[in-house]
């Protein structure tokens, strides 16, 4: 949902239409706490975007902890939010 939300990304890439998981994603949970960093190919209208987002378990609860693209355009600080 987080991507979704993300003005920056639309602007880069357009309307999202789908985000799928790479294969190289790793999610460990233990005792039903755990992380995750999962690789994301998320697909625009104009252009694709890998976008990159960590995220921790705990109290039976995913929490977005880190969400990052690279891109060529500069994006100021504000338009990114987690």
């Amino acid at each position: 949902q987080k991507i979704y939300e993300q003005d920056a990304i639309v602007k880069l890439i357009g309307p999202i239409q789908a985000i799928n998981v790479d294969h190289n994603s790793k999610v460990s949970i233990y005792n039903d706490e755990g992380e995750a960093q999962l690789i994301l190919d998320v697909q625009g209208k104009n252009k694709n975007l890998p976008v990159t987002v960590k995220l921790k378990r705990t109290n039976n609860q995913w929490e977005l902890v880190e969400m990052y693209f690279e891109t060529e355009t500069n994006l100021n600080a504000g338009e990114i939010n987690l």
